[in-house]
């Protein structure tokens, strides 16, 4: 994609950023779900493991998009729906009587903040793409 301004080309490179970590994301919580677990906050237990996980190859797929598309917002826009999924997730354990609840909120603050830049370059993707077919 040719764009006509440095935001686009600054988006694409937040993009393949953000797109490497969602691999290294994934990868820790797949290869150390339970270690993942402890650091946030949240009981390692076996149904946990298998949400990180899950999580963890939801990551690594979308992040694997990313690079192949860095340009596209549309794997962008994945990832903020998977974030919905990780703070609903983190939420939810903030309830728990066996999560430390200091953990979760500092995970689920961090989660919001990677959430705002997954929006940003989402947002500053497409508006490059409409850009570029307006020409």
């Amino acid at each position: 994609m040719q764009y006509h301004d440095s935001h686009g080309r600054r988006a694409e490179q937040l993009s393949q950023g953000l797109g490497w970590f969602s691999i290294a994301l994934g990868v820790a919580e797949v290869a150390a779900a339970r270690g993942v677990a402890r650091v946030i906050g949240i009981p390692p237990d076996d149904k946990n493991t298998a949400i990180l996980q899950a999580m963890g190859v939801r990551e690594i797929a979308n992040g694997v998009a990313i690079l192949a598309q860095p340009d596209s917002a549309t794997w962008l826009w994945s990832r903020v729906g998977g974030d919905v999924i990780d703070i609903a997730y983190l939420t939810s354990a903030l309830g728990s009587e066996e999560a430390e609840g200091r953990r979760v909120a500092g995970a689920t603050a961090a989660v919001l903040g990677v959430t705002a830049l997954d929006v940003l370059c989402a947002r500053q993707l497409s508006r490059a793409a409409a850009t570029d077919r307006q020409s």
